[in-house]
């Protein structure tokens, strides 16, 4: 399946006024920065996409396991995604801020970068 590009501010991407379109480990790139950015339950075509932050980090003292594993489902969910090469989380306690970034290799070889608040990257 294609999916239309979007830009660094969620716009549709055009090209000489044409619409542009992704695939292979750009278009997993994508569809994964887009799961992410989704509050489990926020899209009413399919509520199961997105990830539950509420339930995982919204709290006084949050289980960074049960949100590890929360961030491993998501990034596994595409089929495209061999393996998880790297997960780090870092939670800033004082200010209750959770940041991560991942490394997944993806089937055709590349391996994709991403992480809090950038668009997520795919390396050759």
């Amino acid at each position: 399946m294609t999916v239309l590009e979007l830009t660094n501010t969620n716009d549709l991407k055009f090209t000489d006024g044409k619409l542009t379109f992704l695939r292979g480990a750009d278009e997993t790139a994508q569809r994964l920065f887009t799961k992410f950015q989704l509050v489990k339950g926020e899209w009413f075509l399919d509520t199961r996409i997105g990830v539950a932050y509420f339930d995982l980090s919204l709290q006084k003292n949050p289980d960074l396991e049960r949100i590890r594993r929360q961030f491993r489902s998501v990034i596994l969910s595409e089929s495209a995604i061999d393996e998880i090469e790297s997960l780090t989380l870092d939670l800033d306690r004082a200010t209750r801020v959770l940041s991560f970034t991942f490394r997944a290799r993806h089937n055709s070889g590349a391996v994709i970068v991403g992480g809090s608040g950038a668009p997520f990257i795919v390396e050759e």
